[in-house]
C-alpha cells in the first residue's frame, strides 16, 4: 500500500524538500532533505526558510526559490 499519492500533501509544508512542493517525483533525497531542515532548527532554534510571513502560494514560492538562510548567519551569537 503507498501512503504518498500525486495531488495529496503529506507532512509539515516547512519540512518538505522543494520537489515534494512541486508534486514531482520523490526518493531518499526528499528524506534527507528534511532531516537537514531538522538539523538546523535544532542547531539554530529557527528554520532555514521563512514559510510564516505569508500565504500557502508564498511559502511554496520560498521553499522552491529562495536560497536557505546560511548556518554561519543564523548561530546564536557568543553569551
Amino acid at each position: 500500500r503507498e501512503l504518498t499519492r500525486p495531488g495529496v500533501m503529506v507532512g509539515k509544508l516547512r519540512y518538505n524538500a522543494p520537489e515534494q512542493v512541486r508534486d514531482r517525483a520523490l526518493d531518499g533525497r526528499s528524506d534527507l532533505f528534511s532531516l537537514g531542515v531538522v538539523l538546523y532548527e535544532m542547531l539554530t532554534g529557527r528554520r532555514p526558510y521563512d514559510t510564516q510571513r505569508g500565504s500557502l502560494l508564498e511559502a511554496v514560492r520560498v521553499i522552491c526559490e529562495d536560497a536557505p538562510a546560511p548556518l554561519s548567519g543564523a548561530w546564536p551569537g557568543p553569551v
